[in-house]
């Protein structure tokens, strides 16, 4: 337990204090000014008695320049005060949007210096949201940060319901939420309102469908070239006809995702030096996005994933195309760029995957969103079939082959809830097995008896 000691002198006064340290206890003194609780210095005396340590504080006192530590801290926390007192009288619609800007906010600033930065695409998106929904909201920009109360957050929410689909409304909440949390915690809103009361709507999730594993298998064996080239063009203004074929980098990505279970990003950023042809195993330690470039996955998720004998066959020949351009060094990255070390873009793997599905029979429905009509049954659209999907389908896969826990290791989900979301799929395979379950009577008896009466 700590013992504590205060010593006066004309200006300055400070507590001793002992910390216990692995070599033994050692007696500090936290130095202050009179009348005030900042703390001016925390110091060291080196001493196991108190006796000596109050000598050595004498020492210290004389070799401090606390004068000129309290003038710091005195402005830093006159700056601190004014700087409060001017975002308090913001007006509600001018804080929301400060709040998000990455260049000025010290939500955002400070979250840097933790070590714990946000991405720049959410930054945008937050900013974007405040922008759009609430710097254009009139009642905002009549009343002050200090003043905002739990009504005019309600009456805004009822506006957003009125004029923006639900999804957008619980966005734009979300994004609100956050700069009316940091502000109540710093009470710089005098009856700062209670987020939970407000009823906000719920998120209405579209859930991504998945391929069968028969799909998957086709696009295994779907033919593909080595190296993508433009087909020529026909005379007299004639257009090819049927879906042009894709390269072996496309079928690595589609692949990646279907039975590696990886990201978008991560296919993106993975390089060769992470694929390990000789163990079957791919390491997962980086990611790829257009606002922060190469980056840490998502989540912290790192970890390794086992190559499939399907992906293993793929990537083995992509490989050797790679060398072929050289760029098959252990920095190349795997689903390379006509630009050598160039992450391969965003639209490219789109329209790959479109073609991919295609080829296998499943139709791209572009034009049911145009023509404002329902898409097609059994399109890209109606499935709700994107590259994302393949991940979801590997979880179902996993899950029902080698249980939810261990199929969490490979797709790197940090909670059972979260993987749920994944792998709670209908598959044939699953609900051949329920219709049998279901059933009362047993096939086999029946053939039986069939056969006893021929």
């Amino acid at each position: 337990m700590a013992r504590k000691s205060i010593l006066d002198t004309d200006r300055f006064t400070f507590k001793l204090y002992v910390r216990t340290l692995p070599t033994g206890s050692i007696y500090y003194a936290r130095f202050f000014e009179k009348d005030n609780s900042i703390i001016l210095a925390d110091r060291s005396t080196g001493e196991t008695s108190e006796a000596k340590a109050k000598i050595a504080v004498g020492k210290l006192l004389a070799q401090l320049p606390l004068e000129k530590i309290a003038r710091t801290k005195s402005q830093q926390h006159t700056d601190k005060h004014n700087k409060d007192e001017s975002i308090r009288n913001m007006s509600l619609a001018e804080y929301l949007v400060w709040f998000w800007n990455s260049k000025s906010s010290d939500y955002i600033l400070d979250r840097v210096d933790a070590e714990k930065p946000l991405t720049n695409i959410y930054i945008i998106n937050q900013h974007r949201y405040m922008s759009n929904h609430a710097f254009t909201y009139a009642p905002f920009k009549k009343i002050a940060l200090r003043d905002t109360t739990l009504y005019i957050l309600e009456q805004w929410m009822r506006h957003l319901k009125r004029n923006v689909p639900v999804n957008k409304v619980v966005n734009v909440m979300a994004a609100a939420q956050t700069p009316i949390s940091w502000a109540k915690k710093r009470k710089l809103i005098d009856d700062p309102p209670d987020w939970s009361a407000l009823i906000k709507p719920k998120k209405q999730h579209r859930k991504r469908g998945i391929l069968t594993r028969e799909e998957v298998a086709k696009i295994v064996a779907l033919p593909t070239l080595d190296i993508m080239k433009p087909r020529p063009r026909l005379k007299g203004g004639k257009r090819n006809e049927g879906v042009a074929p894709i390269d072996i980098r496309i079928k690595a990505v589609v692949l990646l995702s279907e039975l590696a279970a990886m990201r978008r990003g991560e296919i993106r950023a993975l390089r060769w030096g992470k694929v390990h042809f000789d163990t079957r195993l791919i390491d997962i330690n980086e990611n790829y996005t257009e606002s922060d470039g190469i980056k840490d996955p998502k989540k912290d998720s790192f970890g390794v994933v086992p190559m499939a004998d399907e992906l293993y066959e793929v990537l083995t020949k992509l490989k050797k195309v790679s060398a072929s351009l050289s760029y098959d060094q252990d920095n190349d990255f795997v689903i390379y760029n006509a630009k050598r070390r160039v992450p391969i873009s965003e639209n490219t793997i789109k329209r790959g995957f479109i073609r991919t599905l295609a080829l296998i029979g499943i139709e791209d429905d572009w034009e049911a969103k145009k023509e404002n009509r329902p898409p097609k049954l059994g399109s890209r659209q109606a499935r709700h079939l994107v590259l994302h999907s393949g991940r979801h389908g590997a979880a179902t896969r996993l899950a029902e082959a080698i249980g939810p826990r261990n199929a969490a290791k490979i797709t790197r989900h940090r909670s059972p809830q979260a993987f749920m979301g994944y792998s709670d799929h209908d598959t044939p395979e699953n609900l051949d097995k329920a219709r049998k379950a279901l059933s009362v009577v047993d096939k086999n008896v029946e053939k039986g008896k069939s056969k006893k009466k021929g």
